[in-house]
């Protein structure tokens, strides 16, 4: 089981405001809006 992280609800977050199907890079760019600091293999992990 995986712990339900700050970084981990913000990707969900952002994935539920979406209006279409996003791409990895799309995701990445808007939940840098929020977590400059996360990385591209963060945002993988998560969706993994």
């Amino acid at each position: 089981m995986r712990r339900n992280t700050a970084q981990r609800t913000i990707i969900l977050e952002t994935l539920q405001k979406a209006k279409s199907h996003p791409s990895v890079e799309w995701l990445y760019n808007e939940v840098r809006k929020v977590l400059p600091h996360i990385s591209l293999g963060t945002v993988y992990r998560n969706l993994n």
